[in-house]
């Protein structure tokens, strides 16, 4: 392990700082699973101004940063009532760690920026992904230990730096923290070129209208046990890296469309294709399975521009909704039959469509009137608790973290970091931000839920490799 040094942030405006503060967590924040979502932007820094210089440029656009997104300063915390909000105090900062990998006393080897570019930036490439988190807070991240809200660590490698981002998933949505991240790489731009600082809305920070008329509040205390026999269904998995160039994205989105559907998008087609791909491998290692079954679908909506009135495209908070295709009529549901083989792929692809625009206003504010009046225990939150051939995408392709420009750079890949566990997004495909390879071409990116001991059959399978470049493996189940 390289050397560490922790700097406590405060805001730019310390010490004439409001009092104590507290930003109520809304009903929509407290539906999210209580942990720390770990991400990390990997950049070259051939060329950069040195480390001295990328580390107080950074210090100072994040100090810039906190004075006007001041939640971030905080610790979620729960009140006499049962109620959860975000605390700040005068004392408050947010610990930023350097790490630097480049001069580790003990002589371990952590891969150059070149080689990890060279994998893809494929997680296991690290081979101890914990590196990137050594100096992160060992706090448990349950709404009932005092967890920070952010945690940030900049580890320098041989011509690049990974920065590790950390924040409670209670606090943000992945849109809330695309925000921050342009955020802080405008100000860390302003202090490195002396470009304008950027311009902020406070209304950003209102989260009252993601509160139903009883907010949640005294949710169980303890999340329920894993059960200690996993059933045959509960397969480990691996999540694989997979790049779709855009040529070929482009031919993918013709044929899922057809003169009888809508608009199809590259996203719905490019959904619809791994969805079949997934369940045909999923159902081949469950001979019993009932083809004639629905066929579960799930995905992660950002519903900033679909409120009404919508919310500011910055808001800095959760506005997820899980859209399913249970809340479709049973008889329009497609049965997993159609999913493997007899439907078309346009026919897959206006089901996608069909679902993420059923994500509207009125059920999304139905859908936090439901989970107040249910109060769910900490383990019955979100899409929890799915059976094992549910398919499920989460899409961080907007806002583009690796648009984000710091003056220094702009990231080249953003990863995940799922530290290893392989539970962590079991079942989840992950849209990665659209980035240029090494060999300069542009790409879509997934990470895709595959079951270990079908790893090999599934890079085999000839539809996979007609679309898709294997690009390695995130996270080895």
């Amino acid at each position: 392990m390289g050397k560490l040094k922790v700097y406590k942030v405060r805001p730019s405006d310390y010490p004439d700082t409001p009092g104590d503060e507290q930003f109520m967590l809304s009903t929509d924040d407290c539906l999210s699973p209580p942990i720390l979502l770990n991400f990390c932007l990997y950049f070259s820094l051939s060329g950069s101004p040195g480390q001295d210089a990328v580390i107080n440029s950074l210090k100072r656009g994040l100090a810039n940063t906190l004075g006007q997104y001041r939640s971030l300063l905080g610790t979620i915390e729960r009140n006499s009532l049962g109620v959860y909000s975000i605390v700040v105090t005068p004392a408050s900062t947010v610990d930023f760690t350097v790490h630097n990998l480049d001069d580790a006393a003990d002589g371990s080897q952590t891969p150059s920026f070149a080689e990890l570019e060279r994998a893809n930036f494929a997680t296991t490439t690290l081979r101890n992904p914990a590196l990137l988190c050594a100096g992160i807070t060992s706090s448990p991240p349950g709404p009932n230990d005092s967890p920070p809200v952010l945690v940030v660590q900049a580890n320098f490698l041989r011509n690049g730096m990974a920065l590790t981002i950390h924040f409670h998933h209670w606090a943000l949505d992945f849109v809330g923290f695309g925000t921050f991240v342009h955020q802080w790489a405008q100000h860390t731009k302003a202090v490195i070129c002396g470009t304008a600082p950027p311009d902020w809305d406070p209304a950003c920070l209102d989260r009252s209208p993601q509160k139903s008329a009883a907010p949640v509040a005294a949710t169980h205390n303890d999340p329920p046990q894993p059960s200690t026999t996993p059933s045959a269904a509960e397969q480990p998995v691996s999540h694989l890296l997979f790049h779709l160039t855009k040529s070929k994205a482009d031919a993918l989105k013709f044929l899922a469309q057809n003169q009888h559907t809508p608009l199809i998008s590259t996203y719905d087609a490019f959904t619809a294709l791994w969805w079949r791909l997934l369940t045909r491998h999923r159902v081949s290692t469950r001979p019993d399975t009932n083809l004639d079954a629905p066929a579960p679908f799930f995905e992660a909506i950002n519903m900033r521009p679909r409120l009404s009135p919508p919310l500011p495209p910055q808001f800095l908070g959760n506005a997820l909704f899980l859209a399913t295709s249970s809340s479709l009529p049973q008889d329009e549901q497609l049965s997993l039959r159609e999913v493997i083989h007899d439907a078309p792929l346009w026919k897959l692809a206006a089901y996608v469509r069909r679902i993420t625009t059923s994500a509207d206003s009125a059920s999304f504010y139905a859908s936090l009137d439901a989970a107040a009046a249910e109060k769910p225990r900490e383990g019955e939150r979100r899409g929890a608790g799915r059976p094992p051939l549910a398919f499920k995408t989460t899409d961080w392709r907007t806002p583009n973290v690796c648009a984000a420009d710091f003056g220094f750079g702009t990231p080249r890949a953003m990863r995940h970091l799922f530290m290893g566990d392989a539970k962590a997004g079991k079942g989840n495909v992950y849209i990665y931000p659209v980035r240029e390879r090494e060999d300069g071409e542009e790409v879509f990116e997934f990470a895709v839920p595959v079951e270990r001991g079908d790893v090999d059959g599934f890079c085999a399978d000839g539809e996979v490799a007609k679309w898709f470049d294997f690009g390695g493996i995130e996270v080895e189940g």
